[in-house]
């Protein structure tokens, strides 16, 4: 994946940090991809980043999420493309694709 060149730039003056929205396309150029410990992705062509320069590489800080109407605050969703997805749900329920996990009441968190 690669970042076009027609991205918006934003900078700070309170410290040195520049920053670039755009969208990932596809290319032979890779960019590197922050991402939480123990999950991977590769954001499909067309979502929006935003990509900040590091040294000589450019790094992936972020994608903007898709609006997910059914998570409270606190709440966990994990999605992919085609539509498969884990909620993870703040009363301890985990929904897996639409199926309702209920929290045993017995299990210790």
């Amino acid at each position: 994946m690669w970042i076009p060149k027609n991205v918006s730039t934003v900078s700070s003056d309170k410290q040195p940090f520049a920053a670039a929205v755009g969208s990932v396309n596809s290319g032979t150029q890779s960019s590197k991809l922050l991402l939480p410990y123990g999950i991977s992705s590769i954001p499909p062509d067309g979502t929006v980043i935003l990509a900040v320069p590091i040294e000589n590489d450019t790094v992936i800080g972020g994608v903007i999420a898709k609006e997910l109407p059914n998570l409270e605050p606190g709440e966990v969703m994990l999605y992919s493309r085609g539509g498969a997805s884990i909620a993870l749900k703040n009363n301890g329920d985990v929904i897996i694709n639409g199926t309702v996990f209920e929290r045993n009441s017995g299990a210790e968190v």
